[in-house]
């Protein structure tokens, strides 16, 4: 029997904490390809549909972490360094419940197509953290200021999308021209409860 092809050429290893979005953009990226065409690749859904609207896909269900362990796809060890979030069927058909690190999570938690950032953590090491997908984490516990919605140059909204690792997709500010906000309201309290959900996770 032949060797199986593997469908990517250059497969990086997912970051501790790094949001699978965000991996898919860095195998986008080592590959010269667009996300759309490495989720197609790997037979994923690139969006999912609620009763609200559809938005760009930053989870795994329970089996396509089984797919994607075969040889072909990622493989075991790719896939057994990561810990991305798992989207689980709620308790209706177009509801989603999700899972980090083995702590479940109803949907409404989990920012689906904007996402707050830490410009500073972004300079330094540009992925995406799991941790800024979770609603009610509103700092960073490494430099201690806000996350950012918005680009600071231009006012609009971070959405998930292939230039995202780089910078605002709108304007091109990269991160190293964008200053968080750190305003005298955010107290020790604020940095105090991120820190606790965070350590709470693992994350």
């Amino acid at each position: 029997m032949g060797a199986e092809k593997l469908l990517f050429l250059n497969v990086p290893y997912p970051k501790d904490d790094e949001a699978f979005f965000s991996y898919i953009i860095r195998i986008s990226k080592d590959n010269c390809c667009g996300t759309t065409d490495v989720f197609e690749k790997l037979g994923i859904r690139s969006r999912m549909v609620t009763k609200q609207k559809r938005f760009r896909l930053n989870s795994l269900s329970t089996e396509d972490i089984v797919r994607l362990t075969g040889p072909t796809f990622l493989g075991s060890d790719v896939i057994g360094k990561s810990n991305f979030l798992i989207h689980h069927p709620g308790p209706s058909p177009l509801t989603f419940d999700f899972e980090l690190n083995g702590i479940k999570f109803p949907n409404y938690l989990i920012n689906k197509n904007y996402i707050k950032i830490c410009p500073h953590c972004m300079s330094s090491r540009p992925y995406l953290r799991n941790a800024w997908f979770l609603m009610p984490i509103t700092t960073c516990p490494f430099h201690k200021s806000m996350l950012i919605d918005c680009c600071t140059a231009c006012q609009s909204n971070f959405q998930l999308n292939d230039q995202l690792l780089d910078g605002c997709s709108k304007c091109f500010a990269t991160w190293d021209e964008m200053t968080p906000s750190t305003p005298n309201s955010l107290t020790e309290i604020d940095n105090t409860l991120s820190d606790l959900i965070q350590f709470k996770l693992g994350i």
